[in-house]
């Protein structure tokens, strides 16, 4: 299962990441980054959907380097939104 895990420093590495939740067994971790390769203050974490709800319970809200996380099931997101943000962000660039 992909837990989204939100206002992370962005200096945050995925190995940071893979000892925090380290207790839960994470299969993995990914740093979302700009095209710039820059974080983007989050990531989705790869746990058993056994213990996703623990994970969320205990972690949503941890003070992590000076930020409280923001832990949560990762939320699909639909091609409408897509389109969305692609055209507020073209609409932003030939102001």
């Amino acid at each position: 299962m992909k837990l989204y895990c939100g206002n992370l420093p962005y200096r945050t590495t995925e190995k940071d990441l893979l000892e925090l939740f380290d207790a839960w067994a994470p299969s993995g971790a990914k740093v979302l980054r700009d095209v710039d390769g820059r974080s983007k203050g989050a990531a989705f974490i790869f746990i058993d959907e056994v213990v996703a709800q623990a994970v969320i319970t205990a972690m949503n809200g941890f003070e992590f380097g000076g930020s409280r996380l923001m832990v949560s099931i990762e939320r699909r997101q639909s091609s409408a939104d897509a389109r969305d943000r692609a055209f507020a962000a073209s609409s932003r660039e030939t102001r």
